[in-house]
Protein backbone atom coordinates (compact mmCIF):
# COMPACT_ATOMS: atom_id res chain seq x y z
CA UNK A 1 0.00 0.00 0.00
CA UNK A 2 1.34 3.52 -0.77
CA UNK A 3 1.33 6.18 2.07
CA UNK A 4 2.85 9.13 0.22
CA UNK A 5 0.39 10.29 -2.48
CA UNK A 6 1.02 13.20 -5.04
CA UNK A 7 -1.68 15.32 -6.02
CA UNK A 8 -2.27 18.08 -8.71
CA UNK A 9 -4.88 20.73 -9.99
CA UNK A 10 -5.66 20.29 -13.30
CA UNK A 11 -8.04 22.80 -14.03
CA UNK A 12 -9.97 25.49 -11.82
CA UNK A 13 -13.23 27.83 -11.27
CA UNK A 14 -13.42 30.97 -10.95
CA UNK A 15 -11.64 31.75 -8.16
CA UNK A 16 -7.95 32.81 -7.84
CA UNK A 17 -5.69 29.92 -7.92
CA UNK A 18 -3.92 30.62 -5.21
CA UNK A 19 -6.84 30.47 -2.93
CA UNK A 20 -8.14 27.21 -4.22
CA UNK A 21 -4.38 25.66 -3.92
CA UNK A 22 -4.76 26.32 -0.53
CA UNK A 23 -7.94 24.95 0.46
CA UNK A 24 -7.32 21.66 -1.30
CA UNK A 25 -4.04 21.64 0.72
CA UNK A 26 -5.95 22.10 3.79
CA UNK A 27 -8.21 19.57 2.70
CA UNK A 28 -5.47 17.01 2.20
CA UNK A 29 -3.87 18.06 5.07
CA UNK A 30 -7.49 17.08 7.49
CA UNK A 31 -7.27 13.32 5.46
CA UNK A 32 -3.47 13.21 6.68
CA UNK A 33 -4.49 13.61 10.15
CA UNK A 34 -7.54 11.47 10.36
CA UNK A 35 -5.01 8.64 9.06
CA UNK A 36 -1.32 9.39 10.07
CA UNK A 37 0.21 7.17 7.57
CA UNK A 38 -0.67 9.14 4.42
CA UNK A 39 1.11 12.32 3.52
CA UNK A 40 0.04 14.43 0.34
CA UNK A 41 2.30 16.32 -1.53
CA UNK A 42 1.13 18.72 -4.67
CA UNK A 43 2.77 18.59 -7.88
CA UNK A 44 2.97 20.04 -11.07
CA UNK A 45 2.80 17.96 -13.52
CA UNK A 46 -0.37 16.36 -13.38
CA UNK A 47 1.50 13.54 -15.11
CA UNK A 48 3.67 12.40 -12.26
CA UNK A 49 0.49 12.74 -9.53
CA UNK A 50 -1.60 10.18 -8.02
CA UNK A 51 -4.45 12.61 -7.30
CA UNK A 52 -5.77 14.66 -10.46
CA UNK A 53 -8.17 17.18 -9.45
CA UNK A 54 -9.86 19.30 -12.25
CA UNK A 55 -13.45 21.35 -12.30
CA UNK A 56 -15.14 20.20 -15.67
CA UNK A 57 -18.73 20.63 -16.67
CA UNK A 58 -21.03 19.10 -18.37
CA UNK A 59 -19.72 16.10 -20.67
CA UNK A 60 -16.18 15.77 -19.76
CA UNK A 61 -15.39 12.49 -21.17
CA UNK A 62 -15.69 10.43 -18.25
CA UNK A 63 -18.77 8.46 -18.82
CA UNK A 64 -19.99 11.10 -15.45
CA UNK A 65 -21.66 13.69 -17.43
CA UNK A 66 -22.29 16.92 -14.62
CA UNK A 67 -25.52 18.32 -14.70
CA UNK A 68 -25.29 21.91 -14.09
CA UNK A 69 -25.96 24.11 -11.08
CA UNK A 70 -27.42 21.82 -7.83
CA UNK A 71 -27.86 17.96 -7.76
CA UNK A 72 -24.41 16.55 -8.66
CA UNK A 73 -21.16 18.22 -7.62
CA UNK A 74 -18.50 16.23 -7.71
CA UNK A 75 -17.30 12.30 -8.52
CA UNK A 76 -14.00 10.55 -7.98
CA UNK A 77 -12.55 7.70 -9.44
CA UNK A 78 -10.59 5.24 -7.08
CA UNK A 79 -7.10 4.23 -7.66
CA UNK A 80 -5.11 3.47 -9.54
CA UNK A 81 -7.12 6.03 -11.67
CA UNK A 82 -7.10 8.67 -9.28
CA UNK A 83 -9.15 11.72 -11.10
CA UNK A 84 -11.68 13.98 -8.82
CA UNK A 85 -13.78 16.08 -10.22
CA UNK A 86 -15.82 19.21 -9.68
CA UNK A 87 -18.81 20.36 -11.38
CA UNK A 88 -17.45 23.71 -12.54
CA UNK A 89 -21.08 25.21 -13.12
CA UNK A 90 -21.66 25.25 -9.16
CA UNK A 91 -21.24 29.10 -7.42
CA UNK A 92 -17.63 27.67 -5.84
CA UNK A 93 -17.01 29.66 -2.55
CA UNK A 94 -13.73 30.36 -0.57
CA UNK A 95 -14.37 30.47 3.65
CA UNK A 96 -18.09 31.67 2.64
CA UNK A 97 -20.88 30.52 3.83
CA UNK A 98 -23.18 30.77 0.80
CA UNK A 99 -22.79 29.33 -2.18
CA UNK A 100 -20.28 25.91 -2.68
CA UNK A 101 -17.64 25.33 -0.15
CA UNK A 102 -14.75 24.71 -1.99
CA UNK A 103 -13.15 23.89 1.07
CA UNK A 104 -15.98 21.22 2.28
CA UNK A 105 -16.85 19.27 -1.07
CA UNK A 106 -12.73 18.52 -0.86
CA UNK A 107 -12.92 16.71 2.82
Amino acid sequence: MKHELTYSVDTYPELPRVAVDEEIRCAVSLWAAASPRLRFQHVQNSEDADIRIAFLGGDHDDGMSFDGRGMVVAHAFRPPNGRIHFDIAEPWTIRCHEGTNTLLMCV
